[in-house]
Protein backbone atom coordinates (compact mmCIF):
# COMPACT_ATOMS: atom_id res chain seq x y z
CA UNK A 1 0.00 0.00 0.00
CA UNK A 2 2.53 1.92 0.92
CA UNK A 3 4.77 1.80 -2.40
CA UNK A 4 0.95 2.10 -4.61
CA UNK A 5 0.86 5.08 -2.53
CA UNK A 6 4.54 6.72 -3.35
CA UNK A 7 4.13 5.55 -6.89
CA UNK A 8 1.20 7.92 -7.43
CA UNK A 9 2.64 11.00 -5.52
CA UNK A 10 5.53 10.06 -8.09
CA UNK A 11 3.72 10.74 -10.99
CA UNK A 12 1.89 13.42 -9.96
CA UNK A 13 5.16 15.09 -9.71
CA UNK A 14 7.06 13.90 -12.96
CA UNK A 15 8.29 10.33 -11.69
CA UNK A 16 6.37 7.67 -13.84
CA UNK A 17 7.51 4.64 -11.71
CA UNK A 18 7.25 1.43 -13.95
CA UNK A 19 9.05 -1.23 -11.42
CA UNK A 20 8.43 -0.27 -8.14
CA UNK A 21 11.63 -2.66 -7.16
CA UNK A 22 13.24 0.32 -8.91
CA UNK A 23 11.75 3.02 -6.30
CA UNK A 24 12.78 0.26 -3.52
CA UNK A 25 16.08 -0.13 -3.76
CA UNK A 26 16.70 3.64 -5.41
CA UNK A 27 17.05 4.70 -1.07
CA UNK A 28 20.59 2.53 -1.24
CA UNK A 29 22.08 4.22 -4.18
CA UNK A 30 25.65 5.23 -3.77
CA UNK A 31 26.44 6.59 -7.06
CA UNK A 32 24.62 7.83 -10.04
CA UNK A 33 25.61 7.76 -13.82
CA UNK A 34 24.70 10.37 -16.47
CA UNK A 35 25.01 10.13 -19.73
CA UNK A 36 25.98 13.68 -20.83
CA UNK A 37 24.18 14.17 -24.11
CA UNK A 38 20.43 14.82 -23.69
CA UNK A 39 20.67 14.44 -19.87
CA UNK A 40 23.24 16.92 -18.34
CA UNK A 41 23.39 18.78 -21.60
CA UNK A 42 20.96 19.72 -23.99
CA UNK A 43 22.11 17.45 -26.86
CA UNK A 44 22.45 20.35 -29.11
CA UNK A 45 25.47 22.59 -29.73
CA UNK A 46 24.35 26.66 -28.81
CA UNK A 47 27.17 29.56 -29.07
CA UNK A 48 27.61 30.48 -25.68
CA UNK A 49 30.45 32.76 -26.77
CA UNK A 50 31.88 34.55 -29.71
CA UNK A 51 35.65 35.26 -29.70
CA UNK A 52 37.71 36.61 -33.09
CA UNK A 53 41.03 37.18 -34.01
CA UNK A 54 42.44 39.19 -36.32
CA UNK A 55 40.33 41.12 -38.49
CA UNK A 56 37.22 38.04 -38.75
CA UNK A 57 34.68 39.92 -37.44
CA UNK A 58 31.62 37.77 -35.25
CA UNK A 59 29.05 38.06 -38.71
CA UNK A 60 32.09 36.33 -40.79
CA UNK A 61 32.91 33.70 -37.68
CA UNK A 62 28.79 32.92 -37.20
CA UNK A 63 29.08 32.38 -41.27
CA UNK A 64 31.92 30.09 -40.93
CA UNK A 65 30.36 28.24 -38.09
CA UNK A 66 27.46 27.76 -39.84
CA UNK A 67 29.71 26.41 -43.17
CA UNK A 68 30.58 23.18 -40.88
CA UNK A 69 27.10 22.48 -38.90
CA UNK A 70 26.92 19.14 -40.27
CA UNK A 71 29.66 17.82 -38.32
CA UNK A 72 28.15 15.19 -35.80
CA UNK A 73 26.79 16.04 -32.63
CA UNK A 74 29.73 14.54 -30.65
CA UNK A 75 32.29 15.85 -31.98
CA UNK A 76 31.38 19.31 -31.27
CA UNK A 77 32.25 20.48 -27.72
CA UNK A 78 29.38 23.38 -27.78
CA UNK A 79 26.74 20.90 -26.47
CA UNK A 80 24.67 23.79 -23.76
CA UNK A 81 24.85 22.28 -20.16
CA UNK A 82 21.48 22.75 -18.81
CA UNK A 83 21.88 25.07 -15.74
CA UNK A 84 19.51 22.52 -14.13
CA UNK A 85 22.32 20.14 -14.16
CA UNK A 86 24.25 21.77 -11.39
CA UNK A 87 21.62 22.00 -9.10
CA UNK A 88 21.34 18.18 -9.38
CA UNK A 89 24.47 17.22 -9.20
CA UNK A 90 24.54 19.56 -5.52
CA UNK A 91 21.52 18.08 -4.26
CA UNK A 92 22.80 14.26 -4.82
CA UNK A 93 26.02 15.75 -3.36
CA UNK A 94 24.02 16.67 -0.55
CA UNK A 95 22.85 13.30 -0.35
CA UNK A 96 26.25 11.29 -0.05
CA UNK A 97 26.06 10.47 -3.64
CA UNK A 98 29.36 9.91 -5.72
CA UNK A 99 28.13 11.37 -9.55
CA UNK A 100 29.46 9.94 -12.75
CA UNK A 101 29.55 11.08 -16.14
CA UNK A 102 29.78 8.54 -19.28
CA UNK A 103 30.50 9.97 -22.40
CA UNK A 104 32.03 9.64 -26.08
CA UNK A 105 32.99 13.19 -26.16
CA UNK A 106 36.86 12.98 -25.88
CA UNK A 107 38.58 13.55 -22.70
CA UNK A 108 39.36 17.41 -22.77
CA UNK A 109 35.85 18.34 -23.53
CA UNK A 110 34.55 15.64 -20.90
CA UNK A 111 36.61 17.21 -18.00
CA UNK A 112 35.30 20.67 -18.99
CA UNK A 113 31.44 19.45 -18.81
CA UNK A 114 32.58 17.88 -15.65
CA UNK A 115 34.35 20.73 -14.10
CA UNK A 116 31.17 22.94 -14.96
CA UNK A 117 28.78 21.14 -13.27
CA UNK A 118 30.84 19.27 -10.10
CA UNK A 119 31.00 15.87 -11.67
CA UNK A 120 32.76 13.64 -9.27
CA UNK A 121 34.05 10.86 -11.73
CA UNK A 122 34.64 11.07 -15.53
CA UNK A 123 34.98 8.26 -18.12
CA UNK A 124 34.91 9.49 -21.33
CA UNK A 125 35.67 8.29 -24.96
CA UNK A 126 33.39 5.21 -23.86
CA UNK A 127 31.86 3.01 -26.62
CA UNK A 128 28.31 2.27 -27.00
CA UNK A 129 29.09 -0.63 -25.75
CA UNK A 130 31.21 -0.35 -22.47
CA UNK A 131 28.83 1.92 -21.15
CA UNK A 132 27.30 -1.23 -18.88
CA UNK A 133 30.85 -2.49 -18.18
CA UNK A 134 31.63 0.75 -16.91
CA UNK A 135 28.53 0.60 -14.74
CA UNK A 136 29.69 -3.00 -13.56
CA UNK A 137 33.30 -1.42 -12.45
CA UNK A 138 31.66 0.92 -9.88
CA UNK A 139 28.95 -2.14 -8.88
CA UNK A 140 32.14 -3.94 -8.29
CA UNK A 141 33.49 -1.35 -5.69
CA UNK A 142 30.36 -2.08 -3.51
CA UNK A 143 28.11 0.43 -4.60
CA UNK A 144 24.73 0.83 -5.24
CA UNK A 145 24.28 2.28 -8.78
CA UNK A 146 21.74 4.19 -10.57
CA UNK A 147 21.91 5.06 -14.40
CA UNK A 148 20.66 8.13 -16.36
CA UNK A 149 20.32 7.97 -19.85
CA UNK A 150 17.70 8.89 -23.04
CA UNK A 151 19.34 6.76 -25.86
CA UNK A 152 19.42 3.31 -27.60
CA UNK A 153 22.68 2.95 -26.58
CA UNK A 154 22.05 4.00 -22.83
CA UNK A 155 19.72 0.74 -22.86
CA UNK A 156 22.39 -1.81 -21.56
CA UNK A 157 23.51 0.23 -18.84
CA UNK A 158 20.44 1.00 -17.48
CA UNK A 159 19.44 -2.60 -17.34
CA UNK A 160 22.72 -2.84 -15.51
CA UNK A 161 22.54 -0.89 -12.95
CA UNK A 162 20.44 -1.48 -9.84
CA UNK A 163 18.43 1.84 -10.56
CA UNK A 164 17.86 2.23 -14.57
CA UNK A 165 16.50 6.08 -14.78
CA UNK A 166 15.31 6.96 -18.58
CA UNK A 167 14.70 10.68 -19.64
CA UNK A 168 11.14 10.67 -20.74
CA UNK A 169 12.19 12.79 -23.51
CA UNK A 170 14.50 10.12 -25.13
CA UNK A 171 13.95 6.91 -27.22
CA UNK A 172 11.34 4.27 -26.40
CA UNK A 173 14.15 1.69 -25.83
CA UNK A 174 15.57 3.58 -23.13
CA UNK A 175 12.42 4.34 -21.67
CA UNK A 176 11.29 0.57 -21.69
CA UNK A 177 14.72 -0.41 -19.96
CA UNK A 178 13.68 2.22 -17.00
CA UNK A 179 12.77 1.39 -13.63
CA UNK A 180 11.71 5.44 -13.39
CA UNK A 181 11.41 7.35 -15.93
CA UNK A 182 11.52 11.17 -15.62
CA UNK A 183 8.40 12.80 -17.71
CA UNK A 184 9.96 16.25 -17.20
CA UNK A 185 13.46 14.87 -18.39
CA UNK A 186 14.58 17.50 -16.00
CA UNK A 187 17.98 15.81 -13.87
CA UNK A 188 16.98 17.46 -10.73
CA UNK A 189 14.09 14.99 -10.51
CA UNK A 190 16.70 12.52 -9.85
CA UNK A 191 17.51 13.38 -6.34
CA UNK A 192 13.78 13.58 -5.98
CA UNK A 193 13.70 9.97 -6.68
CA UNK A 194 16.18 8.89 -3.93
CA UNK A 195 14.57 11.45 -1.41
CA UNK A 196 11.01 9.51 -2.40
CA UNK A 197 12.46 5.95 -1.83
CA UNK A 198 13.60 7.06 1.17
CA UNK A 199 10.24 8.25 2.63
CA UNK A 200 8.64 5.63 0.89
CA UNK A 201 11.07 2.93 2.91
CA UNK A 202 10.74 5.25 6.19
CA UNK A 203 6.98 5.08 6.17
CA UNK A 204 6.95 1.77 5.77
CA UNK A 205 9.17 0.73 8.70
CA UNK A 206 6.67 2.76 10.73
CA UNK A 207 3.28 0.67 9.61
CA UNK A 208 5.22 -2.06 10.58
CA UNK A 209 6.52 -0.92 13.60
CA UNK A 210 3.00 -0.27 14.59
CA UNK A 211 1.43 -3.33 13.98
CA UNK A 212 3.71 -5.04 15.75
CA UNK A 213 2.86 -3.12 18.69
CA UNK A 214 -0.54 -4.04 17.83
CA UNK A 215 -0.13 -7.83 18.07
CA UNK A 216 2.36 -8.15 20.59
CA UNK A 217 -0.03 -7.24 23.53
CA UNK A 218 -0.85 -9.93 25.51
CA UNK A 219 -3.43 -10.58 28.13
CA UNK A 220 -1.32 -13.02 31.25
CA UNK A 221 -2.28 -14.19 34.69
CA UNK A 222 -0.36 -15.74 37.32
CA UNK A 223 0.58 -19.30 36.81
CA UNK A 224 -2.53 -21.18 39.15
CA UNK A 225 -4.58 -18.80 39.05
CA UNK A 226 -8.57 -18.48 37.72
CA UNK A 227 -8.86 -15.27 35.27
CA UNK A 228 -11.58 -13.95 37.31
CA UNK A 229 -13.05 -13.68 40.84
CA UNK A 230 -9.90 -15.10 42.55
CA UNK A 231 -7.19 -12.71 44.54
CA UNK A 232 -4.50 -14.14 43.53
CA UNK A 233 -4.88 -13.42 39.80
CA UNK A 234 -2.70 -10.11 38.29
CA UNK A 235 -3.56 -9.38 34.95
CA UNK A 236 -1.22 -7.18 33.02
CA UNK A 237 -0.55 -6.06 29.88
CA UNK A 238 2.71 -6.30 28.49
CA UNK A 239 4.45 -4.92 24.99
CA UNK A 240 7.07 -7.36 23.40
Amino acid sequence: MVVAISTALGARNGLLVRDPRGLEEARNVRAVFFDKTGTLTRGEPGVVEITTAGNLTEDDALALAAAVEYVGAHDRAGHVVRPESRDAVQRLHDQGIEVVMVTGDAEPVARAVAADIGIDTVFAEVLPDQKSSKVSEVQQRGKRVAMIGDGVNDAPALVTADVGIAIGAGTGVAVEAGDVVLVRSDPRDVPRIFALSKATYRKMIQNLGGRRATTSLRFRSRPGCWPIGTSCCRWRWERR
